[in-house]
């Protein structure tokens, strides 16, 4: 994945060349690049050549030429100046550009909190700085955790129907053999048992409707007094 580029940084270039500082957000850590001096090859050579030329014209002539060495002079300050500064202000922004761009391997911008991070502060794994892809490591172990707590509701759920069905399995085929179905096992036991053989608990010989209290038959599965449903 490419590098994300900072742009956080000091400018240190002066009339000689140029320089740039990237500075960590989270740290004291800087980086300075390289002194980049500027190229003002043509302009020196155009002024030294003027200025060349204004001194031969005093050394043939004499002060009968200051005025016109005065000039001559002058347009090499001008010329000098005005080249200087074109080209300055170009080698500026390219000297910028690959600032930046050798920066990057260095001080990159989290794309979560948009801060500058160095080495130190900056976690690989997640791409981004130490301190986001913290909250983002920590949020992640939340979702994990309810999705395994999810999953452990569902699979007890699951477990639970499946024992519910067996239980009533059970139940239906002991009350099809006329034998007694434990209530808290489900387990058969002989109809004349009044505790469960398996589990100890008590049995219950008759079904008792919910609504009327009518006692049913274990075999009945609807009340013969007020037909409701019977457990």
């Amino acid at each position: 994945m490419a590098k994300t580029q900072t742009k956080n940084y000091e400018d240190l270039s002066n009339e000689t060349g140029f320089q740039f500082a990237f500075k960590c957000d989270l740290c004291d850590y800087t980086y300075t690049t390289k002194f980049r001096r500027t190229s003002k090859s043509a302009a020196e050579r155009g002024s030294k050549l003027l200025r060349t030329s204004a001194n031969l014209v005093t050394t043939i002539f004499g002060s009968k030429s200051a005025k016109v060495t005065g000039v001559m002079n002058n347009g090499a300050s001008m010329w000098t100046e005005n080249t200087d500064n074109a080209n300055y202000k170009t080698e500026k922004a390219d000297a910028l550009k690959d600032a930046i761009e050798d920066a990057a391997e260095r001080i990159r911008k989290c794309p979560e909190c948009g801060k500058s991070a160095c080495p130190n502060c900056w976690d690989d794994d997640e791409e981004m700085c130490g301190p986001c892809a913290e909250k983002v490591k920590a949020r992640r172990e939340e979702e994990e955790a309810e999705e395994e707590k999810k999953a452990e509701a569902e699979k007890k759920s699951e477990k639970k129907k499946e024992t519910e069905a067996k239980k009533a399995e059970k139940k239906e085929a002991a009350a099809a053999s006329g034998e007694g179905v434990c209530p808290e096992c489900g387990e058969k036991n002989p109809a004349s048992m009044k505790f469960c053989g398996f589990c100890g608990a008590k049995m219950l010989s008759k079904k008792i409707c919910p609504k009327c209290k009518t006692e049913n038959p274990l075999n009945m599965k609807f009340c013969g007094e007020c037909g409701t449903k019977l457990d």
